[in-house]
């Protein structure tokens, strides 16, 4: 048997040998050597042959089976390859599906930002108008009410001349119309008008900068200048629950894409005000590390559990609720700095707060002719 049976299926031939002397018979599949040395699979069967009770043989029967296995071992194969090619191949169709679901998020961003950019531009032009007139019409009333004051002033010393009884209603009419503290409060009033025109002023061209996401404007800007006019975007996100500490050093101007990056700053502002529940801090700071101009933007919010901070960036995780957020915030973020050579790193804790480390290289982001494009995909 040693010299026949191959030697992986020997204990089979004495399994089907065992089977047979208690009366049994079974089957079994082995390799069994040729005369030139070969060996064939044979299915062989072991029969017993008994008279009464007692065992006279066992009658073994092999058939042939070589060329079975082999189409049966080839058909394996193929299952096998098949397989794996219909697992790369949704693969890819998976990744294709997700990268034109992510293709159309953006685009329906743009147009929403391309949409608020026309509406903005829309309500600066009607809005600017009047607050030209408004405060050119504070600046010359300004002006009157210091020719009013010179001529009060005249008026003060020519009342000396007047008969004492006419003197005394004059001072009592002084004292009940409360003219010097008009004279004074009328100063500030006309600041204070002067101050909110320019502050309407300026969140109408903040917004109308903001949103203008459709242009792909690639230029050479100041970070600190964008951050500035992101806050003013975001302000009423954060003024009610946050205490904002702006620490912009002093950083060079970079080639970007300023709206684009707009979009990282909102983005983890508003998030960072939402980690926080009651009254917390948000810091903003710049500086430069090496040969990277850095965002950092730290709250002291809840924090982030480890196993959601490794998926923030995938498109479409979000842990709010249905209705409340698209889960592209941070995966558009991600890809707008990763698109200006850049990335961003996030440090969180939870009950203690988050970081945000914005890195943008100082040479700038590829000009569009390196890419063909910019970093909002388009």
């Amino acid at each position: 048997m040693e010299t026949v049976v191959h030697e992986e299926e020997r204990g089979r031939v004495l399994s089907l040998l065992q089977a047979a002397a208690k009366g049994q018979t079974r089957s079994d599949e082995m390799r069994l050597r040729r005369a030139d040395g070969s060996y064939r699979w044979m299915q062989v069967t072991g029969a017993p042959r008994k008279e009464g009770e007692d065992l006279l043989l066992i009658n073994c029967s092999a058939f042939d089976i070589t060329d079975h296995r082999i189409a049966e071992e080839q058909l394996l194969a193929l299952n096998e390859e098949l397989e794996v090619r219909v697992a790369e191949r949704t693969q890819k169709l998976q990744k294709a599906f997700d990268d034109l679901k992510m293709a159309q998020a953006k685009l329906l961003q743009n147009e929403k930002m391309a949409s608020i950019g026309q509406l903005a531009a829309g309500v600066a032009h009607e809005i600017n108008n009047p607050v030209g007139f408004i405060r050119s019409n504070l600046t010359t009333m300004g002006k009157y009410v210091d020719k009013l004051r010179a001529y009060l002033e005249e008026l003060e010393k020519a009342r000396d001349a007047l008969p004492e009884e006419r003197r005394a209603e004059l001072n009592q009419l002084r004292k009940s119309h409360k003219i010097s503290y008009l004279l004074e409060d009328i100063p500030d009033l006309l600041a204070e008008s002067v101050e909110g025109a320019d502050r309407v002023r300026t969140i109408v061209q903040n917004l109308k900068s903001f949103s203008r996401v459709d242009q792909s404007q690639y230029a050479e800007a100041d970070i600190n200048e964008c951050l500035e006019s992101t806050i003013n975007i975001v302000w009423n996100e954060l003024k009610y629950k946050t205490t904002l500490h702006k620490e912009l050093g002093e950083v060079p101007r970079i080639r970007c894409y300023p709206q684009q990056l707009n979009q990282v700053f909102m983005n983890i502002l508003v998030n960072a005000a939402q980690a926080i529940e009651t009254q917390g801090d948000i810091w903003v700071r710049t500086f430069v590390d090496n040969d990277q101009l850095v965002v950092h933007i730290q709250d002291n919010g809840c924090g982030i559990p480890d196993e959601i901070r490794e998926k923030i960036f995938e498109p479409f995780f979000t842990t709010k609720e249905v209705g409340k957020g698209t889960g592209l915030g941070m995966s558009i973020s991600w890809d707008i700095v990763h698109k200006h050579g850049g990335r961003i790193d996030v440090e969180s804790q939870v009950g203690v707060g988050t970081s945000f480390f914005i890195y943008l290289p100082l040479s700038g982001a590829p000009a569009p002719d390196d890419e063909g494009k910019d970093p909002g995909g388009r």
